[in-house]
């Protein structure tokens, strides 16, 4: 559940990524400005806007976290990978299909509680 509320959060923080500045509140970027008006961190922001602006160009990645797979921090990762690929590509495309399905093999783990 966490993750799909964070994939919706992500698309809405892809709009907000891509507004003019003076809708960021006095802030030089939407990352800085998310960090301080959410209280996030950085990396945080900029991942949720990552996700959100790749969204369209991974729809079976992005339809995962429905189905409990993968997670939040799999697709962030995903995304990143996404968003490289396309800009650097010389045809402009990456094919995602074998992504997800080999994002569960890749060892991410979440990090145990500190007691």
């Amino acid at each position: 559940m966490a993750d799909l509320l964070e994939f919706e959060f992500a698309v809405v923080a892809a709009a907000f990524g891509e507004t003019d500045p003076e809708e960021w509140r006095g802030h030089v970027s939407p990352i800085q400005a998310m960090r301080a008006e959410c209280g996030m961190t950085a990396g945080a922001a900029a991942n949720a806007i990552c996700v959100g602006s790749q969204a369209p160009h991974l729809p079976a990645s992005t339809a995962a976290p429905e189905d409990g797979r993968p997670g939040f921090a799999h697709l962030a990762v995903l995304a990143g990978t996404a968003r490289i690929a396309r800009e650097t590509s010389i045809t402009g495309t990456s094919d995602e299909h074998p992504l997800p399905d080999q994002a569960p093999d890749t060892g991410l783990t979440p990090i145990p509680a500190h007691r």
